[in-house]
């Protein structure tokens, strides 16, 4: 299995264009300079929020399992690979209507100009009894800019004044007043660094492989959100054969 830990703060804002994370002020991002040198496609710029981390940083005389070398590009295993190679799928480039910023829902000024005036309605998507169930919360109707979310995802339809029309789902972060005000009266203390850790993880595919089989993701989570990549972590599936990362 891959693991990737990226630490941000729990505020970000989704714009019609791209994500925004909101990094901390106090820190940079630390990656290792090695996920750069086996990744050994062309590079993208890093973020102003990553400082990278030299091989000597790493006191290897202190791990108990040494890493081994490994070539991304071994022919050996190369030859057990089958990647696909279908083109990929021709995507519309149109821009969305909607995008949500600090948990408020917000139209595209450019959607604005080129339909005239929209007309939305919202439908909060909840989650059900339990991780494999949703709830379709009820309509809203005549959603307006600058409207706060009820949830943190929720479907949405529109209609501009030329009859076109825009259906989504979106996902967001709404304001909860409740987690505030326990943050107010259990405030971190300032020996916390104050990050909020995303773990992702890749069930049955190595680190090796998400980077020859994935590479645009793993260039996204590590050079752009600054991934903390898992290595030396070993998991054993049901039929006992084993993963290295």
């Amino acid at each position: 299995s891959s693991f990737y830990n990226i630490f941000i703060n729990r505020t970000f804002s989704s714009t019609p264009g791209n994500r925004v994370v909101d990094y901390p002020k106090h820190g940079q991002l630390l990656i290792d300079e090695t996920d750069l040198l086996d990744f050994k496609q062309s590079l993208p710029t890093l973020s102003t929020h990553i400082q990278l981390l030299k091989e000597k940083y790493f006191n290897k005389t202190n791990l108990y399992c040494q890493y081994p070398k490994l070539n991304i590009d071994s022919k050996d295993i190369w030859n057990h690979l089958r990647p696909v190679k279908q083109k990929q799928p021709a995507c519309r480039k149109i821009q969305n209507w909607v995008y949500t910023d600090n948990g408020t829902f917000r139209l595209s000024q450019q959607a604005i100009q080129n339909h005239g005036p929209i007309n939305c309605s919202y439908r909060a998507i909840l989650r059900g009894k339990n991780d494999f169930s949703v709830l379709d919360g009820p309509l809203l109707s005549s959603v307006v800019d600058k409207t706060p979310l009820v949830s943190d995802f929720f479907h949405v339809h529109c209609r501009g004044r030329d009859g076109s029309v825009y259906s989504n789902i979106h996902s967001s972060i709404k304001f909860d007043a409740d987690l505030h005000m326990r943050h107010i009266l259990n405030p971190m203390v300032k020996s916390h660094l104050g990050y909020n850790v995303l773990m992702f993880g890749f069930d049955s595919v190595s680190r090796m492989t998400f980077m020859r089989l994935l590479p645009k993701t793993y260039s996204f989570l590590v050079f752009q959100l600054g991934a903390v990549v898992m290595k030396g972590r070993y998991s054993t599936w049901a039929s006992s054969q084993i993963y290295a990362t």
